[in-house]
């Protein structure tokens, strides 16, 4: 499972709810499920006793030392991804009037660099990447991007829990996040193109759903398809 909210973690709305209780219950049908989601300043990280590991994720920039706390909680393993851009920070995506946070795209592309890096370390070849919403909507395509063969018999699968945040990033945001960019992840025209992360995440899993059947239908109507066809 790759989330940026899990409840009791984190929180902004059902995402955390349906992540943890998804998570749960499939361990409950005896899977081995293991949850990456961001360690944010209003995460209480007095519950995380053991530090597993330090990863380097190549960005323009420079490489980011991400560490990673871990924390088996309702028997699903919990890895947390500690770093200042999520840590010195209190809201998920934004602050406390709702202004998104500016590098939101260098962040989450932080979230989804991360799995490919802690299966290769943990020597763990996963059936499944489960991706949720716009914040892990980059991890299908990275995935199908891996050259070092962990994500090799790996498949994807991308939820849609609220089709109206798409994750809508500048082209500048990309360069400085040294990515390489296919058409398909692209929305609007000409010099007004701009990288969608929800549209990479429908693009390039292997599998999609929605939260309901319901929720199903209504986005695939011109109505309620938030500018997505």
């Amino acid at each position: 499972m790759v989330s940026s909210e899990a409840v009791p973690f984190s929180k902004s709305g059902g995402l955390a709810d349906v992540v943890t209780s998804l998570s749960q219950a499939l361990v409950g049908l005896d899977n081995d499920v293991r949850l990456i989601v961001p360690c944010y300043g209003s995460t209480d990280d007095s519950l995380f006793t053991i530090t597993s590991m330090r990863l380097s994720v190549v960005l323009q920039g420079g490489d980011e030392t991400v560490e990673i706390k871990q924390l088996r909680f309702l028997g699903v393993e919990c890895y947390f991804i500690v770093h200042p851009w999520f840590t010195a920070r209190k809201g998920i995506y934004g602050d406390t009037s709702f202004t998104p946070y500016a590098d939101n795209f260098l962040r989450f592309l932080l979230l989804a660099k991360v799995p490919q890096l802690l299966c290769a370390a943990l020597d763990w070849h996963p059936d499944i990447l489960h991706c949720h919403d716009w914040t892990a909507g980059l991890v299908p395509f990275l995935a199908k991007r891996d050259t070092s063969g962990v994500f090799a018999q790996t498949k994807s699968v991308f939820t849609i829990h609220n089709l109206a945040y798409q994750g809508d990033f500048p082209r500048f945001d990309v360069l400085m996040g040294a990515m390489e960019v296919d058409p398909r992840m692209l929305s609007g025209a000409g010099i007004h193109q701009r990288l969608n992360m929800l549209k990479t995440g429908l693009e390039f899993a292997d599998l999609i759903t929605t939260v309901s059947p319901t929720y199903a239908k209504e986005i695939q109507t011109v109505e309620h398809g938030c500018g997505l066809s």
